[in-house]
């Protein structure tokens, strides 16, 4: 039988704040000081409990931390400023601490917490499935002997090593049996509004399963207040399963007649450590009937990596309608397939040539073992695609005071205090949070593993929060329509330069205090400012145009990020620990521009009186096509080279052809042919280059396989579907090298 924790996604935030030595002016609010709505907590494992702080406005608190001192009995989330949410996780005792700052004095309040086990009922055998995978009796059949779970390495916590879910079933007519409301919120322990019960309206047999009272705490109904099941335990990570079901409105909830879509959906975290949380599969919409069962069939492939993993059925539109589900089964479909260690190594064969080959990964992807043992089979270096760009590291939008952040290790320049836009209301230095959680893990691993990583990005006209560039850091849900719109919102100059600096010696210095100056080979400071835009997503603009206007050549800001960066590494004698690299993508197009931009960076004036080389050199991005010509790319690497500059291959892939369900194999095999083709002139010309005394130190394809690829549909890398998946271009790449004649 597998085990039901029942436990939530949220997952206890940062260390609480030290307490104020100084006190807030009087006023009625300040009269009394804030407590809780209790002081201890009664809980079994997979219940949640809402927390009240008490004598306080929401609208007077600054701030409110909150953490435990036993992640595996109990977790906390905070619900807005003046509240939090409990959640039992095994049995056991906790403390409960919560920080709540009214002006420049932060109370810590305690919370006494006491989790008892949860009773799971025995379940039901599982009838026979049409299925490849055998079905089981009880909750799930013994794995394949080929398809071994995969289990993460030892640091940050591996996913547990239960053996692997491959045919699970329930319709839910012996009781409940681990599934639950998601995000039933009660006081002491009890039951909240949203409750999932066993109903007599059925599918098959007796029995089914009711959501309903999914308006929530104070009339706040969710979408995804809907039943859920933890699969933590059990679920084989980067496995692919078959998730099947029936559905219905309840024949008595006639304000529903008219149906109402649902979804099974999911969601995972990365650790304990934080909130953060991926959704997942999020396939598709579908509208289930009052009068009716409908029977709803999705497929999905599970993260390579998770901390804690549900599934659950939301609604579109509709967060307090109720619904049945019955008859869930969830079927193996194919077990993650293991990487091939006989094949040639990627870094050995270019050992001799190029020192740095690398790889662009996910964060799940990094912490699966499979994954992670053929990235050091083939590399010696990473970049992460998304995890180290600047929203992410800001994404808490919240600030610090400055006594905080210099407590964290924050480099804060005396310019940085001065400016206006830098504080708040009351005239206190204020500071973003970075958050360093992913960061602090990927490094860790990388250098227990022996592999550098390249810092990507700081800085770009995309993916920038909009709270970075606003006076006092103020977040706005609406986003201007063209450059010059709202200016009352954003702040000077002086100010962005200041910020910049703050923000890039802060993520250098704590890669060095970390010890990670000999993990970390490179850093993108910029990245593709010549392609700058004001509206790249639909979510994003380009908020630098806001304060610094239209492209320019002499790139004043981009010009303060390598200055703030050099001038740090210089004073800690780190300099030629790490390379300062300005990032771009078609380079190979625009040599004129992209040595005008490099040489503008470097070249000595008030921002560089000194006029050192602030900026090492260029990372080309080579997304390229079958129309990328191989002379072309040759000469571009000549007049980097002829400039002066270290050059980095920094996201190589090759779109050779559209490859989807519907190729033929004829027609795959005719793409795949093409991309082997141009990947062997590619890196014809960037050895032959290298040979002929071109500073390339660094090449780094964009991505493990066409199926985690930025653009998968194109088949652009070296490997397929999976890491066994072998395709034409990795026997051409390696031979690239093997073959290579100086």
């Amino acid at each position: 039988m597998h085990r039901n924790a029942r436990r939530t996604l949220a997952a206890a935030l940062a260390l609480a704040l030290a307490a104020g030595t100084l006190t807030a002016p009087a006023s009625a609010d300040a009269a009394k000081k804030p407590k809780l709505s209790k002081t201890s907590l009664a809980l079994k494992a997979g219940k949640s409990a809402k927390v009240k702080i008490k004598n306080v406005k929401a609208k007077k608190v600054k701030k409110l931390t909150v953490k435990t001192s036993a992640k595996k009995t109990a977790t906390v989330k905070k619900n807005g400023k003046t509240a939090f949410t409990v959640t039992g996780k095994k049995k056991g005792s906790a403390t409960i601490t919560a920080g709540v700052k009214v002006g420049k004095k932060t109370t810590n309040l305690k919370l006494r917490v006491k989790v008892a086990a949860s009773t799971v009922p025995s379940k039901t055998p599982v009838p026979p499935a049409p299925s490849a995978v055998p079905p089981a009796t009880g909750t799930q059949a013994p794995p394949a002997a080929s398809a071994p779970a995969t289990q993460a390495p030892s640091d940050p916590p591996s996913v547990p090593t239960a053996t692997p879910l491959t045919n699970y079933f329930e319709d839910f007519e012996n009781g409940l049996n681990g599934w639950y409301g998601r995000g039933n919120e009660g006081e002491n322990g009890e039951p909240g509004t949203i409750k999932l019960e066993l109903s007599d309206e059925a599918h098959s047999g007796s029995h089914s399963a009711l959501i309903t009272g999914r308006e929530g705490v104070d009339g706040e109904g969710h979408e995804w207040n809907g039943p859920a099941i933890d699969l933590t335990d059990t679920i084989m990570p980067g496995g692919k399963y078959r998730a099947t079901f029936y559905a219905k409105v309840p024949s008595d909830a006639t304000t529903y007649k008219r149906g109402i879509d649902i979804m099974l959906s999911g969601a995972m975290s990365y650790s304990e450590d934080d909130e953060t949380f991926e959704n997942y599969p999020r396939d598709t919409w579908h509208k289930i009937p009052i009068d009716d069962w409908k029977e709803i069939s999705v497929e999905f492939t599970v993260p390579e990596y998770f901390q804690s993993y549900i599934l659950y059925v939301e609604t579109h539109g509709f967060g307090k309608a109720p619904f049945l589900i019955d008859d869930f089964r969830l079927e193996l479909v194919a077990a993650p397939a293991a990487y091939d260690p006989s094949l040639p190594s990627i870094r050995e064969a270019y050992a001799p040539y190029i020192p740095v080959m690398g790889v662009a990964v996910n964060y799940g992807q990094f912490l699966n073992s499979n994954t992670l043992a053929f990235i050091k089979h083939h590399f010696n270096s990473i970049t992460m695609g998304n995890e180290m760009k600047i929203d992410n590291m800001l994404a808490t939008k919240e600030t610090l005071t400055l006594e905080e952040a210099e407590k964290r290790g924050y480099v804060v320049s005396e310019a940085y205090k001065a400016c206006p836009d830098n504080k708040d209301a009351d005239g206190n230095v204020i500071v973003p949070e970075i958050s360093f959680t992913q960061t602090d893990r990927v490094l860790a691993q990388a250098k227990e593993n022996g592999l550098q990583v390249r810092v990507h990005s700081p800085f770009w006209h995309s993916q920038m929060p909009q709270h970075f560039f606003t006076k006092g850091y103020k977040d706005y849900s609406d986003l201007p329509p063209g450059p010059g719109d709202f200016p009352e919102r954003y702040t000077d100059k002086e100010t962005m330069y200041a910020r910049e600096e703050m923000y890039v010696q802060t993520i250098l210095h704590h890669i060095i205090e970390g010890g990670y100056e000999d993990t970390v080979s490179s850093f993108d400071v910029v990245n593709e400012y010549l392609h700058m835009v004001f509206a790249s997503l639909d979510k994003y603009r380009n908020f630098w145009q806001c304060i610094f206007g239209n492209k320019d050549m002499k790139s004043p800001y981009v010009k303060k990020a390598f200055v703030a960066a050099h001038e740090y590494l210089e004073k800690q004698g780190k300099r030629d620990k790490i390379s300062l690299i300005y990032n771009d993508f078609s380079t190979y197009d625009e040599v004129d521009e992209v040595i005008e931009l490099i040489n503008n960076i470097n070249a000595k004036d008030d921002m560089n009186p000194t006029g050192a080389k602030v900026c090492d050199g260029i990372g080309m991005q080579s997304h390229v096509g079958l129309d990328t010509g191989a002379e072309k790319y040759e000469n571009a690497i000549k007049a980097f080279h002829a400039a002066g500059f270290e050059i980095q291959i920094t996201e190589l892939d090759v779109n050779s052809g559209t490859v989807t369900s519907e190729t033929t194999e004829e027609e795959k095999a005719k793409v795949w042919e093409a991309n082997a083709k141009k990947y062997g002139e590619i890196m014809d010309v960037i050895l032959r280059q290298k040979a002929e005394g071109a500073n390339i130190t660094q090449v780094t394809v964009w991505g493990v396989t066409d199926a985690s690829s930025w653009m998968p549909d194109v088949a652009p890398l070296l490997f397929g579907a999976t890491v066994a998946d072998k395709k034409p271009s990795f026997d051409t790449f390696v031979n690239a090298a093997l073959n290579f004649k100086k």
